[in-house]
């Protein structure tokens, strides 16, 4: 007899397989059928979508490719800046590190508003990744490592909303399958990439997801800027007190009674020269030796697992990301090996000490450890911990330059304690810029947590309208695009 049942929906096999002589339970394996597909949505091979959706592969709905152009370039600016893959972050493009052509340009390589480009060679781990140009720049190239799609008018009305569906969880995942190559040099090849399906909605709602999703990348960046905008005030403030350049109010003038007339006598203090420039009268350079005990951190064998995995803390140069206090490690050391290590105090100054990490500091809250990478400044009752943070974070350039040319850059424990740093010789001058510096870093902390919480959430609107889960009332929502 011929077998038909590969050519049956999932529903018809259930039925074909319920109905059958030895079919048993035929009603809960429909329900719970039922129930897996909730009305209004069909079953397809990349999950459960709307039932007016579409499933197409990409060579459905891309007409046509282009590679950029294959220019020298180099850091010295020109008229002609270049996009490269390092200039692409999952769903938008980054400026941080931009090159210019030399040379000429072709002009179908000018990137136009709206045009999605896509990662051909990266590592295995970038490879693949997808962007949308939305004039960063007022003009801009391309190089051949990256992709342009044209997209049919017929099935895409909204650039950004293929944009976003290639950066899905799902399609991430899809194109990690097809990457080919090493670890170090991995590519996509167009044949691949082609075969691969996305869902497409009807054309308005794709420009509904596009809209609603694009307002959270509006708040998003208006974030970013803000943070941005507070981390420039503070490296200034920090340039201006920690120097002495800028003076509090309170401790800026001398208050002298007139002996003979028995006024008080205001006047403004002066500055005086020391090893790192001009410093208020009241001030002094000194090192860092010469206010605290500073200890190097140790590692427990590594080749004794018993040592690692437990829940104390054990810190290296990647756990100091710039955060003043330094809660967390990648790293756990057991109770063994937390007994073999050298342990640090609350309101110990981590330093890093070797290769390009040198500067890198944190403050700890409680006892912790580290790794031989790290210098720890011990708390003193000569100086506010909070300003001693902040003076070494302010001096960490000049501390790295110490290091000089070396195969790979140290500063020891001895060279560390023999840098400068500046000291108000008032304690409360010192506690007064601390505060100050302290409140201006819970206010980014703040920001930088609303910004994370708001990509939660763009995240979990990309999972939920993106999958058709949540449907958006389209038909009422005016294009903006």
């Amino acid at each position: 007899m011929t077998n038909l049942s590969g050519n049956l929906s999932p529903q018809q096999k259930v039925s074909v397989a319920c109905d059958g002589p030895q079919g048993v339970g035929m009603d809960i394996l429909r329900n719970a059928l039922d129930k897996a597909i909730p009305e209004g949505y069909k079953q397809t091979d990349i999950g459960v979508i709307p039932e007016d959706w579409e499933t197409l592969t990409l060579d459905k709905f891309i007409v046509s490719t282009q590679l950029g152009g294959n220019y020298k370039n180099s850091e010295s600016e020109s008229n002609y800046p270049l996009i490269k893959m390092g200039n692409l972050n999952r769903g938008k493009i980054k400026l941080d590190k931009l090159e210019y052509v030399i040379g000429n340009v072709i002009p179908r390589d000018q990137l136009q508003y709206g045009d999605v480009l896509f990662n051909t060679r990266n590592t295995l781990e970038l490879v693949g990744k997808v962007a949308i140009w939305r004039d960063e720049l007022p003009e801009a190239y391309f190089n051949s490592n990256l992709m342009k799609f044209t997209f049919s008018d017929k099935f895409v009305s909204s650039n950004l909303y293929v944009n976003l569906a290639m950066n899905s969880d799902r399609f991430v995942t899809d194109l990690a399958g097809i990457a080919t190559g090493t670890t170090s040099v991995a590519a996509i090849y167009t044949k691949d990439l082609l075969k691969l399906k996305l869902s497409l909605p009807p054309k308005k709602e794709q420009t509904a997801i596009a809209n609603a999703l694009s307002d959270m990348d509006a708040l998003l960046s208006e974030l970013e800027k803000l943070i941005a905008k507070k981390q420039a005030m503070k490296t200034a403030t920090m340039q201006q007190l920690l120097t002495g350049q800028t003076r509090l109010p309170q401790f800026a003038y001398y208050s002298d009674i007139n002996s003979t007339e028995g006024a008080v006598e205001v006047k403004r203090k002066g500055t005086k020269p020391s090893e790192l420039g001009e410093i208020p009268d009241d001030w002094e350079v000194t090192s860092v030796a010469s206010l605290c005990e500073i200890a190097t951190g140790s590692t427990p064998p590594t080749n004794d697992v018993r040592n690692y995995g437990g829940e104390y803390l054990f810190i290296s140069p990647a756990d100091l990301k710039g955060q003043k206090y330094v809660d967390k490690s990648i790293k756990l050391l057991s109770k063994e090996g937390w007994s073999i290590c050298r342990k640090f105090p609350p309101n110990s100054i981590l330093f890093t000490c070797i290769d390009s990490t040198i500067g890198k500091c944190g403050l700890t809250r409680n006892w912790t450890t580290s790794n031989q990478q790290i210098n720890a400044v011990f708390p003193s009752e000569k100086i506010n911990f909070d300003y001693l943070y902040y003076q070494l974070a302010y001096a960490a350039t000049r501390i790295k330059e110490q290091a000089g040319e070396q195969a790979v850059p140290i500063i020891n424990k001895t060279e560390f304690g023999k840098s400068l740093i500046y000291r108000s010789q008032h304690a409360e001058e010192q506690t007064a810029i601390a505060t100050i510096l302290s409140d201006m870093d819970n206010e980014i902390q703040t920001l930088e947590q609303r910004l994370s919480k708001t990509r939660q959430i763009k995240q979990g609107m990309m999972q939920e309208l993106l999958t058709g889960k949540t449907r958006l009332p389209f038909d009422k929502i005016a294009d903006k695009e």
